[in-house]
């Protein structure tokens, strides 16, 4: 029961009333029925709108959240360009994860690069020989071979100090690199020692480049050496000359010919002529 109490000070009473609990509170049950019925689409539509939202701004974090899982991959950075990042908390992850692609793919390229190349002239160290030997060999590509090292170099060293032969060691990598082509492989394969692989080129082609480099290096001057000479070995490879190993063998064959004949020279293979350019 619900009591209710007042006093009618005119007449001096007092009035008391009682009712049910359940009787007096049923139009209240009702009442708050009719309001849920009512308002239910609204709420249903308020829910929608906040899972939409909700999807909205989730999506271009789940979108980063798989690119980067998956950073090694060429593709990730332009994946990572398309994803629409409309708010300025996703945009930020978005410019946070391109440039930690570009350090990453910069320093696994730089390893890459390192791994296959001499740290001194920047030219090809004998694995990256070996590879563009695979390579050549996989495409029956044929090539010519100019196998050179630097005449009495010992000396240059043991007069002028290894200062010196770093910078003569250089200096001759860089103008290798200025008469070869953009298909040429030049390579460093021991101190002094160099290996050029000239795709597509004759014995008697490649003996003109290996003359020309010769010309080059000789007319160079230095502070303390003054000048210096090189020898060099020709020697060709295709795909009837059998293994590679004893075609590189014939090079430097042709090679240690030239210091003996006096250095400053080039020996030859003979193969069949095709034009240098």
């Amino acid at each position: 029961m619900l009591a209710g109490y007042a006093i009618a000070p005119s007449a001096g009473w007092g009035v008391v009333t009682q009712r049910p609990t359940q009787a007096t509170l049923a139009p209240l049950n009702g009442l708050m029925i009719k309001v849920l019925l009512n308002t239910l689409p609204l709420t249903v539509l308020v829910l929608l709108l906040i899972w939409w939202v909700t999807k909205k701004i989730a999506l271009p974090l789940q979108e980063l959240a798989d690119s980067a899982q998956h950073m090694d991959r060429p593709a990730t950075a332009e994946r990572i360009q398309k994803i629409r990042s409309w708010y300025f908390e996703s945009n930020e992850i978005k410019r946070a994860l391109l440039s930690s692609f570009k350090r990453v793919h910069y320093k696994i390229n730089k390893l890459l690069l390192d791994v296959k190349s001499d740290p001194l002239t920047g030219l090809h160290n004998r694995r990256g020989l070996d590879m563009a030997l695979d390579i050549m060999q996989v495409d029956s590509e044929s090539f010519a071979i100019v196998s050179l090292d630097v005449d009495n170099f010992k000396y240059v060293n043991d007069t002028y100090g290894h200062h010196a032969g770093d910078k003569i060691l250089s200096h001759l990598a860089k103008i290798m690199k200025e008469i070869s082509r953009d298909d040429d492989v030049v390579c460093r394969v021991g101190g002094e020692e160099f290996l050029i692989l000239l795709p597509g080129l004759s014995s008697k082609s490649a003996e003109e480049f290996a003359n020309r480099l010769r010309v080059e290096v000789e007319a160079m001057k230095f502070e303390l050496v003054k000048n210096i000479t090189i020898s060099l070995g020709v020697a060709c490879w295709n795909r009837d000359a059998g293994d590679i190993l004893t075609v590189l063998k014939i090079a430097d064959e042709m090679l240690y010919k030239a210091k003996r004949n006096g250095r400053n020279r080039v020996e030859t293979n003979q193969g069949k002529n095709q034009s240098y350019e």
